[in-house]
């Protein structure tokens, strides 16, 4: 099987990027199955977050459909990583700050601060992220696909 086993796809082996941001050492996982995961659980928390916030403005019917709708949302796929909802947060500053908490498995805090003090360092390492979990995607775009001609 070329292109590594299962185990390395879903993250069993992958090895960390190691990167040195603002004097500090930090290592960054591959977006692995377990790290997509935790990501979408994040976007789950916020949104379920939000509604809480705003159940006092609603009477117990609209919040139990409110809730029910959000529930029927996570069943569906909807905060999946990958989907609308999930790539849209993920270019927010709090998308990349959960990304950074994720990926270098670091608290809020210093997420925070790394982003805002070394944006063009993030960027770069999480472009080689991105591109290092996903070493097809690269390639897409400039493949013929199969049973394509390709024109000279």
């Amino acid at each position: 099987m070329s292109g590594g086993t299962v185990s390395q796809s879903l993250g069993g082996q992958s090895s960390p990027i190691l990167v040195t941001i603002g004097g500090k050492q930090y290592k960054f996982s591959l977006l692995t199955q377990k790290s997509k995961s935790a990501l979408e659980r994040i976007i789950q928390d916020r949104v379920r977050n939000e509604l809480a916030v705003s159940k006092q403005d609603m009477s117990d019917e609209e919040y139990r459909l409110a809730y029910g709708a959000y529930m029927d949302r996570i069943s569906s796929g909807a905060f999946s990583f990958g989907g609308v909802i999930c790539r849209t947060f993920l270019t927010s500053s709090s998308g990349l700050e959960a990304l950074l908490r994720v990926l270098a498995n670091i608290p809020a805090e210093d997420a925070s601060s790394m982003l805002m003090e070394h944006a063009e360092e993030v960027g770069q390492i999480i472009g080689q992220v991105f591109a290092e979990s996903f070493p097809k995607a690269r390639t897409r775009n400039t493949e013929p696909l199969l049973g394509e001609e390709v024109s000279a």
